[in-house]
């Protein structure tokens, strides 16, 4: 399971950094925040977004999917993807965590994250809070996928596409 841990460096400046249970830092969003946020935002803010991108990670283990591989593959974010996503932003971390434990132990069914009925059991964030995590979410793959396309040949029609699944994605924000 991944962690936030921080580096101090000599200055005094703390650092967030995500690494995973061998204290490796975390690739991709390692590279998001020293290239996005390190210059612009306090460490705070800095791991406030990535635990917004932990929660990114739960809804992909909890839907079994690897957003990074299916958009290497040229997959995109469904708009069923980017509500299953909307959705989840709103579940309070703790229940699912919860949810997760329950399952592997007694061999739940797959719950439907889209399915309103599905949140009546998990406790919520603020609407404000989900907004939060949904733009620091979007603002995330639109950094990771563009990287990934910056050397293909249609590299400014995937651009535009990527424009757009960030909109859409914090456009979900001002719902529910």
């Amino acid at each position: 399971m991944s962690k936030i841990t921080f580096k101090i460096f000599s200055g005094g400046e703390r650092y967030p950094i995500l690494v995973d249970k061998d204290d490796i830092p975390d690739f991709w969003v390692t590279i998001f925040v020293t290239a996005e946020l390190r210059s612009s935002h306090k460490a705070s803010s800095i791991e406030n977004t990535i635990r917004s991108i932990l929660h990114l990670r739960l809804w992909e283990k909890m839907e079994n999917r690897d957003l990074l591989t299916e958009f290497e593959n040229g997959k995109f974010l469904t708009n069923e993807d980017i509500d299953s996503i909307r959705d989840f932003c709103l579940l309070n971390k703790l229940s699912v965590i919860r949810y997760m434990k329950i399952k592997q132990s007694a061999n739940v069914s797959k719950l439907s994250w889209t399915n309103p009925s599905a949140k009546r059991g998990f406790k919520t964030v603020s609407k404000r809070h989900m907004a939060i995590r949904l733009a620091h979410i979007a603002n995330y793959l639109g950094f990771v996928f563009a990287d990934l396309v910056r050397q293909k040949d249609n590299c400014s029609e995937l651009n535009q596409k990527i424009d757009k699944m960030k909109c859409l994605i914090k456009a979900q924000g001002h719902k529910v």
